[in-house]
């Protein structure tokens, strides 16, 4: 699958309108890899079934976006020389609504369910001080401004080390199927709880895929 938007966000609660990390990744060179595991799909008179989906997914973010002093998130990506690796494992109940039209099949799918997931990468403290912030801030150097004249503090990388955590989740998939090929787009809103914060994500992608 290709990442046409991601984004995964670090925060410390659950629910949360204060974030410190946050990672997007829009149009990746890199492909997010998968691999799933479906049981035999049980279709009812009205173009309705359902089935079980295991998948087994790798997605990597690239840029980050710059966070306010209160905690809010700028709605822009930049490349700061950092990366975070995403690895899931999940379960998934999956109902669908399918058409065929000669040897073609188009189906728009609904899931949710739970699973497994790790992380690795490093990051960087990316934050806009406000003006009163950088007034009162004697050394000044410690500030980068873009051609544009947005001010900016962006620290050391750190290492982010291994995490892992429980996954929970939920999407809709549309595909367009020809014999064993596939085309799809996909919606999914995974949240991720680890020992010590919380991993807020959401992806949008489009693939191709491959029934054997």
């Amino acid at each position: 699958d290709i990442e046409l938007l991601s984004s995964l966000k670090f925060q410390d609660e659950m629910i949360a309108k204060k974030y410190y990390r946050d990672f997007q990744e829009s149009l990746s060179k890199i492909p997010s890899i998968y691999l799933s595991f479906k049981s035999k799909s049980y279709l009812t008179p009205f173009y309705l079934g359902y089935y079980l989906n295991s998948t087994l997914r790798y997605s990597s973010f690239a840029k980050q976006r710059p966070i306010f002093s209160n905690g809010s998130l700028y709605n822009k990506a930049v490349d700061l020389g950092t990366s975070l690796h995403y690895i899931s494992l999940n379960l998934n109940p999956s109902l669908f609504y399918f058409k065929n039209w000669n040897n073609f099949k188009f189906a728009v799918e609904f899931f949710a369910g739970i699973g497994l997931s790790t992380y690795f990468g490093n990051s960087k403290e990316f934050i806009y001080p406000t003006f009163e912030e950088y007034n009162s801030t004697e050394n000044k150097s410690i500030f980068q401004i873009s051609d544009s004249g947005e001010v900016s503090y962006i620290g050391k990388s750190d290492d982010i080390g291994f995490g892992y955590g429980i996954e929970i989740g939920y999407g809709t998939k549309i595909k367009f199927i020809y014999k064993d090929f596939n085309i799809h787009f996909i919606y999914q809103q995974p949240f991720v709880w680890t020992t010590d914060r919380y991993l807020n994500i959401s992806q949008i992608l489009a693939g191709m895929g491959y029934n054997f």
